[in-house]
C-alpha cells in the first residue's frame, strides 16, 4: 500500500492532494495541520475512512518541536517507511508589497515557513523516506520563484518570491546528491489556484496577466500528484508547473 505524506492539509491545495489520493483505495494517506483535530473537512474524512487508510498528525512548520514529534508519530504509523513526501504547506503575507516596503521581520516568518522549515522537515523525514519502496519528495513552489521568469512577476509576491526561489535552490542543490541515493525529488508550481493565498493577488493578475487561469484546487492538486506518480529518478531535479511543462530556473 503506496504512502503518503502531505503538508498543510488542512485547507487549499493541501486538502485538495489529501482527497484525489485518497480515491485510490490502495493509499495510506497521513495529513499534517497544526490543529488537525479543529478542522472539521478532516475531521469528517477521517470518519469516511479506516484509519489504516487515512491518518492526521499535528505539525507547524514554525515549530521544530511538532516536526520532531510528527516524525515519531508517522514512523510508528509507517514502520516500513514512507513513499512519498508532499511539503505544500506555506504563507504569504505580503502579496503585493513593494520591495522598498517589504517589513523584513515578516519576511523572516516566510523565510522560516517556506524555506527553512521543508529543509527542516526533510531532516527529520529523511529516514524515513530512504526506508520506503518509492523514496519520493515533492516541494510545492511557484514559478515566482524562478529566477528567468521573476521580471515578468515584478510586484506579485515579492517576499514570498525570494522565499520559494529559495525553496528551488533546496530542492535543486539537496535533490541532486540524494538522486546519488534513489531519493527522487522533484519540484513543483501548482498554478494560480482558486484558494485564500490566491486570491489576495487577484487585482495583479487582472492587470498584469490577465491570460492566466484561475485553476480550482483539485484540478490542480490531480496535476502535481500525476506529475509525482510517474517521476523517474533518472530526471531528478526537474521543476514542473502543473500541468506538466518544464519551467526554467
Amino acid at each position: 500500500m503506496p504512502s503518503y505524506l502531505v503538508t498543510g492539509a488542512n485547507r487549499g491545495l493541501g486538502l485538495a492532494m489529501v482527497k484525489e489520493l485518497l480515491k485510490d483505495p490502495q493509499n495510506l494517506v497521513v495529513g499534517t495541520a497544526r490543529n488537525p483535530g479543529q478542522c472539521e473537512t478532516l475531521v469528517a474524512l477521517a470518519k469516511e475512512h479506516p484509519s489504516d487508510r487515512f491518518a492526521t498528525i499535528s505539525l507547524d512548520l514554525s515549530s521544530k518541536h511538532t516536526m520532531d514529534k510528527a516524525a515519531e508519530v508517522t514512523e510508528a504509523l509507517l514502520p516500513d517507511g514512507l513513499d512519498y513526501l508532499v511539503s505544500n504547506a506555506a504563507v504569504c503575507h505580503q502579496n503585493v508589497t513593494p520591495f522598498d516596503q517589504i517589513d523584513v521581520n515578516v519576511l523572516e516568518e516566510e523565510l522560516c515557513v517556506n524555506a527553512a522549515a521543508p529543509l527542516y522537515l526533510l531532516q527529520k523525514f529523511l529516514p524515513l523516506i530512504r526506508r520506503g519502496a518509492e523514496k519520493k519528495v515533492m516541494l510545492v513552489s511557484s514559478c515566482l520563484g524562478s529566477l528567468e521568469i521573476a521580471p515578468m512577476f515584478v510586484g506579485c509576491s515579492d517576499s514570498y518570491s525570494l522565499t520559494k526561489a529559495a525553496l528551488n535552490m533546496l530542492g535543486r542543490k539537496w535533490g541532486a546528491l540524494l538522486k546519488e541515493e534513489g531519493v527522487t525529488v522533484v519540484v513543483v508550481h501548482p498554478g494560480w489556484v482558486d484558494t485564500d493565498m490566491g486570491g489576495h493577488v487577484e487585482d495583479w493578475i487582472a492587470q498584469h496577466a490577465p491570460s492566466t487561469r484561475k485553476l480550482p484546487p483539485a484540478e490542480s492538486a490531480e496535476g502535481c500528484l500525476k506529475i509525482f506518480r510517474v517521476a523517474k529518478l533518472e530526471n531528478a531535479v526537474e521543476y514542473y508547473a502543473w500541468d506538466g511543462t518544464k519551467l526554467p530556473w
